[in-house]
């Protein structure tokens, strides 16, 4: 209960937060910006809006295991990483939001290394057979996310990374693309614990495309400017990862059902085959001439089975009496 208000209470943050982007997007009007930015922004819209309706689903679903949680933070930080690329596209070459436009791009590179450590836990909590070899791929992950955010944080004093100019533009750096190195090694590093120690190979593939296609589209977007793919990338991943993760829930609801099935089908063989040797123990006793020590035998021991078949229907406690004649037959 306790993360599903959780779940619910960060939802709705995003939820207002896309709302308030809308009224943004509806108040600048026609032709107040680029034709690329428009695209983006839509696309920064729609990915908001699926992220909200994951979220919910997800919410709702009450799996409260830590695999689930480290999911749904996924899908959080996609969300709001959405969110400040919307920011972005809408507020960039605006001289009056300079300050504004330097918080978000630190948000956004932010966002994306703490999405990627969401990731790594996720995988780390569907991983049975972690090794020696797991721990030290851990300790690189973590070193380079270290490295990551370490150049974010000193961005403000070196420059190395984005500026934004006098006229509100953000402006990359000779060192911008360590932003997409960063990343892209963890996501090298994530695949190869992948591909080593997730033995479903559905949800393998689902997982080496949260590495596979958002290096693809850093490479694109580190060549053209204007193109925003890597988010949309990451969000067509987790609605691959959200779609396997149902998938194998669904299997797993179908083999239980078949398990109850073939227990009650069991069961009801068991009750079936006594029956025919009741009939038949009856029918020797009723024998003209059968001794009636037989006969009394006979009885006791057909009481006693049927006694015992009815017990595995009986909901209620066995009475102390009964089991103490049962004992003694």
């Amino acid at each position: 209960m306790r993360w599903n208000i959780i779940g619910i209470f960060v939802t709705s943050i995003l939820v207002i937060s896309t709302a308030f982007s809308i009224l943004q997007m509806y108040n600048l009007g026609d032709g107040a910006l680029p034709f690329y930015s428009t695209i983006n922004i839509t696309l920064d819209l729609v990915g908001m809006g699926v992220c909200i309706i994951l979220l919910l689903t997800t919410v709702f679903d009450h799996r409260s295991n830590m695999a689930t949680m480290y999911f749904m933070a996924m899908i959080l930080f996609e969300g709001f990483i959405l969110l400040w690329d919307f920011e972005f596209w809408i507020n960039n070459g605006d001289p009056d939001r300079i300050l504004w436009n330097k918080l978000v791009n630190y948000y956004l590179l932010g966002f994306i290394h703490l999405l990627l450590a969401a990731f790594w836990l996720y995988i780390g909590e569907i991983i049975s057979n972690k090794t020696k070899a797991y721990e030290i791929l851990q300790i690189i992950y973590y070193a380079i996310l270290a490295v990551g955010l370490l150049l974010i944080l000193t961005n403000p004093w070196t420059d190395a990374i984005f500026i934004v100019d006098d006229t509100g533009t953000y402006v990359r750096q000779d060192y911008y693309w360590f932003t997409l190195l960063t990343p892209g090694l963890m996501l090298v590093v994530a695949m190869i614990a992948v591909l080593k120690y997730v033995d479903v190979s559905e949800k393998k593939l689902a997982l080496c495309s949260y590495t596979i296609l958002p290096i693809f589209a850093a490479i694109i977007q580190s060549l053209f400017f204007g193109i925003g793919l890597i988010y949309i990338a990451l969000l067509f991943s987790i609605m691959l990862i959200y779609g396997n993760f149902y998938v194998e829930r669904g299997r797993d609801i179908a083999e239980k059902q078949a398990e109850i099935v073939e227990q009650d089908v069991t069961l009801l063989t068991a009750q079936i085959q006594p029956y025919f040797l009741y009939r038949s123990l009856k029918a020797i006793s009723e024998i003209d001439g059968t001794p009636p020590e037989t006969v009394k035998a006979l009885t006791e021991f057909n009481r006693d089975r049927r006694g015992n078949m009815n017990s595995f229907s009986q909901k209620n406690p066995i009475p102390f009496k009964e089991e103490m004649r049962h004992v003694d037959t």
